[in-house]
């Protein structure tokens, strides 16, 4: 008898120590679950830099590598085009740029008769075009660099670190004409 209550605490211990385990795994599921709620829902934080830089920040998504297909199926796509194995994959963002330029430019006669040219050059970028009684021909190009940043942000008190890290993304560009827009930014468990 007393061989059978002592099998049946060990069941019962080994039990209650699977179930314990069982809930702390959940408990860390809820709390990623939790965070990509508030990313999702908070707009990202658009400002200059010192030096003049524009910069958007933006909470990122903490994602299972499965994830990926269900929230952003184009960057999977892209990860297999560029023949990247997904479980080598860390984190991936999206950014858009949108350039805009409004300026006015001298207009130069061209040796034709009835074809003028414009050029427009800033150190980022090169417009030059000619127009002729029938057609306009318009040639742009536009080079920025851009720097994307994953970094880590945790309420403090005094000088302890309280409360769970929030995971963000910094990206900045160097063309003062561009403006960027961060569409997605995930981190890979």
């Amino acid at each position: 008898m007393r061989k059978y209550l002592i099998i049946a605490c060990l069941l019962l211990v080994i039990a209650v120590g699977f179930l314990f385990n069982k809930v702390e795994r959940q408990k860390v599921e809820l709390d990623r679950k939790q965070s990509n709620i508030e990313a999702l829902n908070i707009e990202a934080t658009q400002y200059k830099t010192e030096s003049g830089k524009f910069a958007e920040q933006i909470r990122s998504l903490s994602l299972k590598k499965s994830e990926l297909e269900l929230f952003n199926s184009d960057l999977q796509e892209t990860v297999k085009d560029l023949k990247i194995k997904l479980r080598d994959v860390k984190s991936a963002h999206t950014v858009e740029t949108k350039l805009e330029i409004r300026t006015v430019t001298k207009t130069i006669r061209d040796t034709i008769p009835g074809i003028y040219r414009f050029e427009y050059y800033d150190g980022w970028n090169r417009i030059e075009g000619r127009v002729s009684p029938d057609s306009t021909e318009i040639n742009n190009s536009s080079v920025d660099s851009l720097a994307v940043i994953s970094h880590v942000k945790q309420k403090r008190f005094l000088f302890f670190r309280i409360g769970k890290p929030k995971i963000l993304t910094t990206v900045t560009n160097r063309n003062p004409k561009n403006r960027l827009h961060v569409t997605f930014s995930a981190n890979f468990d």
